[in-house]
């Protein structure tokens, strides 16, 4: 009978034992899962902010390349306007 007692004390004890490891480590799964889903959200988060200012500096960058060759041709423009103003006045003194 003693034997039995001490069983059945020894077989609940054991038990509630692994009850209780298996919850704890079924919080420490879920505070793992949670990090990790963290850390791979902040990656994405810092991926996602590189990308778009990579995207930005790449606008900007064609911008000013837009920019500087409407500059160039504006220049052409003014140069070749010169070159006619320069060929009549030539055409002008030489006749």
């Amino acid at each position: 009978e003693t034997k039995a007692r001490v069983r059945s004390v020894t077989e609940q004890w054991r038990g509630e034992y692994l009850a209780s490891l298996r919850e704890r480590l079924l919080r420490e799964q879920r505070a793992q899962e949670t990090a990790l889903r963290d850390a791979l959200r902040r990656q994405i988060e810092e991926a996602d902010a590189a990308v778009a200012a990579l995207q930005q500096s790449a606008r900007a960058g064609a911008d000013e390349k837009r920019r500087r060759g409407q500059e160039a041709t504006d220049a052409k423009a003014r140069l070749d306007g010169v070159e006619r103003r320069l060929a009549e006045l030539a055409d002008v003194l030489s006749g």
